[in-house]
């Protein structure tokens, strides 16, 4: 088989999975008895302003984050694991059906990189599930009794992806040429930027309006219909047809 030297990569939440793998792997910390009541009822005030359209995603998420290494601080590495393998287990096929086939078709050409914020222990099975050649999540340190710290080992995957992407390929000596790129934030806009054929997947309002202003096609999956928005559909360099990643259902 001939080396891959094209690139594709994909944020996770949102965009592959079809929620958000650091709330399930929460979910399962509790059912396992690692995250408190308590601590899960902290969450269900900034949850239900979400859901009722009262706050932002970003508020909910930040405190999942924030209940997240709380619990884990000072717990055992192998129960942390057993959890992420049953919220993996659970729910590694909640994917979308446009994302999982687009993988499945790059993956005969291209380099498959899935860069999440989402913690490396639930990010890592999930994305070796889908046959990604590298990934990262944000890593948790572990001390030499295999316990947790509470603390972040360097920055966080998500608010470096470009940088990620950048480092990878220069040091692979791989190529921009024909990089495609798939994200559904605005923590994606750095990747986005910078491969050949982005494509923004059920975006946020902001990233809605960046991509209509930079001419990026936008997909939405909605229940069993996918379709792409045609007001963006202007590649960002050559031309790019929608019958590329437009899959009809």
């Amino acid at each position: 088989m001939p080396q891959k030297n094209k690139v594709a990569v994909f944020d996770i939440d949102g965009t592959i999975f079809r929620s958000s793998l650091l709330v399930e792997f929460n979910k399962a910390l509790q059912r396992t008895g690692v995250i408190s009541a308590t601590d899960a009822m902290a969450l269900l005030k900034p949850y239900y302003a979400w859901v009722e359209r009262r706050g932002s995603y970003d508020d909910y998420i930040k405190k999942v984050v924030e209940v997240h290494v709380k619990a884990i601080k000072g717990k055992e590495q192998r129960y942390v694991l057993a959890a992420a393998d049953l919220a993996f287990l659970n729910h590694r096929d909640r994917v979308y059906r446009y994302t999982r086939d687009l993988i499945k078709k790059l993956k005969r050409s291209h380099l498959l990189l899935a860069i999440s914020g989402s913690p490396i222990e639930i990010v890592e099975p999930f994305a070796k599930y889908f046959k990604f050649d590298h990934v990262w999540g944000s890593v948790f340190e572990v001390d030499r009794r295999g316990r947790y710290t509470g603390r972040v080992l360097e920055r966080r995957p998500v608010d470096q992806k470009r940088e990620i992407l950048e480092a990878f390929v220069q040091e692979r000596n791989l190529s921009m040429t024909g990089s495609w790129g798939v994200g559904d934030t605005e923590t994606d806009i750095s990747f986005l930027a910078i491969v050949d054929h982005p494509i923004v997947f059920n975006p946020t309002l902001r990233l809605y309006n960046i991509a209509k202003r930079r001419h990026w096609p936008v997909v939405v999956e909605r229940k069993n219909v996918i379709y792409p928005v045609r007001e963006c559909s202007a590649p960002r360099r050559g031309r790019v047809r929608f019958s590329q990643y437009e899959h009809r259902v």
